[in-house]
């Protein structure tokens, strides 16, 4: 059972830190994610969303994935 305590934070949102974000978030966790590149961070909700269509999950459960993250900009 997950609980309000479970907060994921993740450093880098690149090809590794997407994929833990991402994986984290589909496991129902508040996932706070820091990258200083503007351009990572701007693409980061594009990509993962892009990832759970190629996994084959609806509309409506991406939604509730992407709601789990929260980008940050100061760590």
């Amino acid at each position: 059972m997950i609980t309000d305590k479970n907060n994921i934070s993740i450093v880098g949102a690149g090809l590794m830190g997407h994929g833990i974000a991402l994986t984290f978030a589909k496991a129902g966790y508040t996932v706070n994610v820091f990258d200083p590149i503007k351009d990572v961070v701007s693409n980061l909700s594009k990509q993962i969303e892009n990832s759970l269509q190629g996994m084959g999950i609806e509309e409506q459960g991406i939604k509730k994935i992407l709601n789990n993250i929260q980008i940050c900009s100061v760590l």
